[in-house]
This record gives structure tokens, sequence and C-alpha cells, in this order.
């Protein structure tokens, strides 16, 4: 019969005195099982003779020892089963949150939002009760198969999660671009037919704009580090802003000083309500006397 058997140590914190809240241990020991069943859940997908009262049975823990003596080692075991699934899902779920601890940009088979909800659990507890969390999957030759849940774990899932979570890119039909224009690596500017990237410095920051090749003309030295202004569907992103253009005007030469701060004044209205520019260039200028 196969059976998942793993221990859990608490160190650090009240654990060291042998001390963990009930309450604190009953919502581990209940994610831990959650995290068991969902991750069974995706390994057994393509297999139509497990059912879903199968995976409950199987993924359900037993406390098989008291606490040893050193640190605040728990054992736990599964139910006895007739195949070796059970055991598959501990290891697939280990080894999983342990590639989520090395900082990789996709999660592995089986890893959820919900288990790594429970994993940020497990390596922050309230109050300090403990400072880390070690499960241990023990095979019958005596070798283990281990993830620590700790401040590092911590960090990356905490990652894992905002990315999964993050707010979808907003969008803005007919934005304005006004900038300098400058050259892309990488972009085909010889094809007539082709739509290309360009990066318009702005006020605000910079853009990657996708504008039409016959938009510009034949010798883009001409033009690049011009002033640019272009309209389109704006794309809002964390690192990089992106537009979409639909309409392009190239105006010459960059602006003066005096244009650049109405235009960022301008940008920032909400901010700079009420500010006029003449004022400020004045006291740009008096700061640096």
């Amino acid at each position: 019969m196969a059976q998942l058997r793993f221990t859990i140590t608490f160190r650090g914190g009240k654990a060291d005195k042998h001390w963990v809240p009930v309450e604190l241990l009953a919502k581990v020991f209940d994610g831990i099982s959650s995290d068991l069943e969902n991750v069974y859940k995706v390994v057994s997908a393509d297999d139509v003779d497990v059912s879903i009262e199968q995976i409950r049975h199987d993924s359900k823990l037993y406390l098989a020892a008291e606490p040893k003596a050193s640190s605040q080692t728990l054992s736990f075991v599964s139910e006895p089963a007739d195949n070796e699934t059970i055991e598959k899902v501990g290891h697939y779920w280990v080894k999983g949150l342990r590639i989520v601890g090395a900082g990789v940009s996709e999660l592995p088979p089986g890893i959820t939002t919900s288990v790594l909800r429970n994993a940020k659990l497990y390596a922050s507890p309230p109050n300090g009760e403990y400072e880390e969390m070690e499960l241990s999957i023990q095979e019958e030759d005596g070798s283990t198969d281990s993830v620590r849940f700790d401040d590092r774990l911590r960090v990356e899932v905490e990652s894992q999660l905002l990315r999964l979570t993050k707010p979808p890119d907003t969008e803005i039909l007919g934005y304005e671009v006004d900038g300098i224009m400058h050259a892309l690596d990488d972009q085909d500017y010889t094809n007539p037919n082709a739509r290309l990237s360009i990066k318009v410095s702005a006020v605000d920051g910079d853009w990657v704009c996708s504008v039409e090749r016959g938009w510009l003309p034949m010798d883009l030295n001409e033009v690049w580090k011009k002033r640019v202004v272009v309209t389109g569907r704006a794309i809002f992103r964390p690192r990089k802003k992106t537009l979409i253009a639909d309409k392009m005007e190239i105006l010459g030469e960059p602006e003066d000083l005096r244009s650049a701060v109405d235009n960022f004044i301008k940008v920032n209205q909400g901010t700079w309500e009420g500010q006029n520019s003449d004022e400020y260039m004045k006291e740009i200028r008096d700061a640096h006397e």
C-alpha cells in the first residue's frame, strides 16, 4: 500500500520553546491538505478513473506521532492507497514550491494561486510563532525531499501572486504623444510596407510607438531626434508604455525650454494647476545661482 509520509519542523521564535498555537497549526495543516488536493487534480486530470472522492480520500492527513524533542517537529501520513499517485502528488508539490523559490517566471504544474497563498501563510506566521517551517517527505530508503518556507520563499511567492493578480493594462483611444523620435534596434526600416516601432521620448517618459513605414521619409537620418506628435491607441503597462499609432506628424526641431515646461505642466495639470512657466523657470534659476 502506498502512503505519503512527511514531517514538518518549526524553527525560531516561540517554536524553539515548543510553543505553536493550535489555531495556527490547524490553518497550516488544512492548507496543506488543500494544496495536495489541488495538485492531485492537476496531476490526475487525464485519468478518467480518478474521482474527486478518491482525491479527497487519498489526500486526507493524519497526525502520526507525538512532537519530537528537538525543535517542534510533527509527523504526518496520508490514507493508505492502492496506487502511488498521492506520493507523486507530494513530490510535485514540494518540487514545484522549490522551483518557485528559485525565482522562475512560469509556475510549475499544479502550483496554483491557492497553493501560493497557502505557501505565503506558512512562510509568514503572525506574531512570530516561528521563523521558518520545513516540510520533508520521507522515502523508504531513508532519503528525504524537502522545501523550506522562509523569507526567501515568501518574497518569491509574493512576486508570483503580484504577477498573477496585477490589474489589466489600461488602454486609451485617441491618446497623443509629443516628444523626440529615436530609432530602435532589431527593426527592418527598409521594408516600405512594414509597420515598425520607434521610441518617442516625451515628458511622461519613453513610449514605444508602432507606426507605418510610409509615414517616414526614405532617409531616416532626417527625422531621428526630431520632434514628433503621434496619436493612437495607448496601452499603459507598468514598465513599457505602447502606442499603436493611426496618425503621426513630424514637427522638426525639438521644442525650446519654455515650450517643454508648458507641455510638462499641461500633461501634469492635476499636480501643477495654476503654475506659470516663467515663475517656475525663475525659481529654477534662483536655486542654481
